[in-house]
């Protein structure tokens, strides 16, 4: 049938769309060790439709949210979480610069998860304990090299723009030997001494005070007040 023919790379070419096969998924999701035969399927059929070309899963597991019972699963470029029930279809989407904290619960029958990101936050729990627990490691990895990758970029950033502000700051016209008393500048020239004379034209110039300056810019006008004066007993 037009459309649904197998690709070797792994595609599926519905039209102009570009959909992963579900050979491929379930390749990798055996890679992994999960094989989900009888719960799950919708979510993984699902997954054909979400996942993008290259786009590899890293930890997949079953369990319940808010909604009922869904599929989390982790790649490596996001976070899926996936419920397909008739008539009914929710997918959230979880980028790894938009995870802010991570809490893992784990207990004697069951293990829970709950995943804060910057306007929303994921309450998920599975009775697999080691695959959920796999999983939250997975993530936690990604979102601190995702993380590190931001600020190492922002430092280039910041370092590569430091040349062009120093290089706009003005260097001074007149060199360090122009800012030297004459006295100092005559004698290392000579190579003598400095003279009695030549110290004491040195010593006020270094310790004069420097001028004083009036804080009143303004003249001050020809206004003339009144005091009004009141009784005593006030």
């Amino acid at each position: 049938m037009k459309g649904t023919a197998r690709e070797s790379d792994g595609l599926r070419r519905k039209g102009e769309k570009v959909m992963v096969h579900l050979h491929t998924i379930e390749e990798q999701l055996k890679a992994i060790g999960c094989n989900f035969r009888f719960f799950g399927r919708p979510e993984i059929k699902e997954l054909t439709k979400i996942l993008l070309p290259g786009e590899t899963i890293a930890q997949c597991t079953n369990g319940y949210y808010e909604g009922g019972i869904a599929l989390l699963c982790v790649t490596d470029h996001r976070l899926l979480l996936v419920d397909r029930k008739p008539m009914y279809l929710t997918i959230e989407d979880l980028r790894f610069d938009m995870i802010s904290e991570i809490d893992f619960n784990h207990r004697l029958l069951n293990a829970t998860v709950r995943i804060f990101s910057t306007n929303k936050s994921l309450i998920f729990t599975s009775w697999n304990h080691q695959r959920l627990r796999k999983l939250i490691e997975y993530l936690q990895h990604r979102v601190v090299f995702i993380r590190n990758q931001h600020q190492h970029a922002m430092m280039q950033q910041q370092f590569a723009q430091v040349p062009e502000y120093t290089s706009n700051i003005p260097l001074p016209a007149q060199s360090a030997q122009t800012y030297a008393p004459t006295g100092l500048a005559q004698v290392a020239l000579e190579g003598s001494s400095p003279t009695p004379a030549a110290q004491s034209e040195q010593v006020p110039d270094l310790l004069a005070a420097p001028p004083r300056v009036n804080p009143y810019h303004y003249p001050r006008g020809s206004f003339i007040s009144r005091r009004s004066k009141f009784p005593r007993f006030y």
